[in-house]
């Protein structure tokens, strides 16, 4: 078995933009996560998001996952889900429920950027 050691550099404060609908649920966890399962985007030690870029089907649910170090995820999309607070050893699950294409930055990193396609 492969262990997957994700590294973070620490994200602290970070308004941001406004979010959307519904609190998340977050599960916390002590372990590093399994390898990217699909509609997960993970960190990486480069302080990148893996994957960056990611299309989904309206009504999908993305796992965001946090281990080792605080990081957090900042919509900038208007209509975007709610952002996401620094974490740390959890994932967050964000539903995705109308087609668009939601754009997100670290709140401290603001070159670590992705976006998720709903189609």
């Amino acid at each position: 078995m492969t262990a997957v050691l994700l590294g973070f550099t620490a994200c602290r404060g970070g308004g941001g933009a406004s979010g959307g609908t519904g609190p998340y649920m977050v599960q916390t966890s002590a372990d590093n996560p399994a390898p990217p399962t699909p509609n997960t985007i993970n960190a990486n030690p480069a302080i990148a998001y893996n994957p960056q870029y990611l299309t989904v089907a309206p009504g999908t649910t993305v796992t965001f996952n946090f281990f080792g170090v605080q990081h957090g995820v900042t919509f900038t999309t208007p209509g975007s889900p709610n952002n996401i607070p620094p974490t740390m050893n959890a994932s967050v699950n964000v539903v995705f429920p109308t087609a668009g294409t939601y754009n997100f930055y670290c709140p401290i990193h603001n070159y670590m950027t992705g976006y998720v396609t709903v189609q």
